[in-house]
């Protein structure tokens, strides 16, 4: 039986009140004024269409790199989900949200650590626990200058640096590539499609 627009319109209202019912639900969803926030992807939410986690389970995240928003968005992709996420580079979730899912899914990725070698160690991490039992707040006017590298260690951390950089580097260009091609072969299928649909329409005229 064919549902009506007018029946529909009435068990959902509008976005916002679909948007917060499911917020209510304990859904953990992207802020109501990102782009990712559509009709389309609500009703897939609330039919079970894409992969969300529950705002219970959610594990906030705070990055220790600097990561663009797009760039973010394709880390992701790499990550296998029992759905489809329902959104694309055009409607990207807020980044907060990018992350704090992203670190639910990977709480061990390098975003979310410092990678520093054991020989440009400034401490033990025995010694920093002991020390972080001091408030050091009086006084504090920036995150501090106590401890200063020698000169071996500022080459170490220079060499390291340019090192991640280029590393950095590589994944982007890995992930663009990857990228690239998963559209390729979506543009082939919908010019597959698209001739068969036009074979379709050949064979009812003639």
């Amino acid at each position: 039986m064919a549902i009506s627009i007018y029946q529909a319109n009435a068990a959902v209202g509008s976005l916002d009140s679909a948007y917060y019912s499911l917020i209510i639900k304990g859904f953990y969803i992207p802020k109501r004024q990102c782009a990712a926030i559509t009709t389309e992807y609500l009703f897939k939410i609330m039919t079970n269409k894409v992969f969300l986690i529950a705002s219970s389970d959610i594990k906030i995240g705070q990055l220790l790199k600097q990561v663009q928003k797009l760039d973010l968005w394709m880390l992701m992709q790499e990550i296998n989900v029992s759905k489809p996420r329902g959104f694309d580079e055009n409607h990207l979730p807020d980044k907060q949200w990018m992350i704090n899912l992203f670190h639910t899914l990977r709480v061990n990725h390098d975003l979310f650590r410092h990678n520093i070698p054991e020989s440009m160690s400034i401490v033990t991490q025995q010694e920093l626990k002991m020390l972080q039992e001091f408030n050091t707040s009086l006084h504090r006017k920036s995150q501090g200058r106590f401890f200063k590298r020698s000169k071996s260690q500022a080459k170490l951390y220079k060499d390291y640096k340019l090192k991640e950089k280029i590393e950095k580097q590589k994944r982007k260009k890995e992930q663009k590539i990857k990228y690239i091609n998963t559209l390729k072969q979506q543009i082939e299928q919908i010019n597959q499609n698209e001739i068969q649909e036009e074979q379709i329409i050949l064979n009812q005229i003639n």
